[in-house]
């Protein structure tokens, strides 16, 4: 990206975001390289892949992470909870943010929990609308706002 790209090509420069599974993605990658990254926002995700195992099947987790039953390692690898502790004094801004009407609701007050509970820094944000444009509009304007308060030019 910093070859092809006007970029502020230092950590203090970037930031990851995205909605539903890019969000979870920007999570992942933010919460396992919070060298590369001053700030991580996700629009509801998924913080918890194993509590969907079987009951998801138009996510394709099987597919993807393989039969939960024979690779639960890889599904709780690729999950948010097990990199938080490790996010502690890295200086990583966090914004979470998820509507009111989401089957994700619960999973995401459940991070932001552990977080508090863990003394880990980060906004949460809800607001009404569900996993769709009516929250995703409201939530996106929200992280950038936040990403603006901790990006260096």
């Amino acid at each position: 990206v910093d070859k092809n790209y006007r970029t502020v090509a230092k950590r203090e420069g970037r930031a990851i975001t995205g909605f539903s599974s890019g969000g979870h993605g920007a999570q992942l990658l933010g919460f396992q390289h919070p060298d590369l990254y001053i700030a991580v926002g996700s629009i509801y995700s998924c913080p918890d892949l194993t509590r969907y195992a079987g009951s998801r099947p138009d996510w394709n987790l099987p597919r993807d992470l393989g039969a939960y039953d024979k690779h639960k390692d890889t599904w709780v690898k690729f999950s948010i909870a097990p990199y938080v502790p490790n996010l502690k004094g890295k200086g990583l801004a966090i914004w979470i943010g998820v509507g009111l009407n989401d089957e994700l609701l619960p999973d995401n007050r459940k991070l932001s929990q552990q977080m508090k509970e863990l003394g880990i820094e980060h906004t949460y944000h809800e607001a009404q609308g569900g996993h769709d444009g009516r929250y995703g509009s409201a939530g996106f304007k929200e992280c950038m706002g936040f990403f603006a308060k901790h990006l260096k030019r």
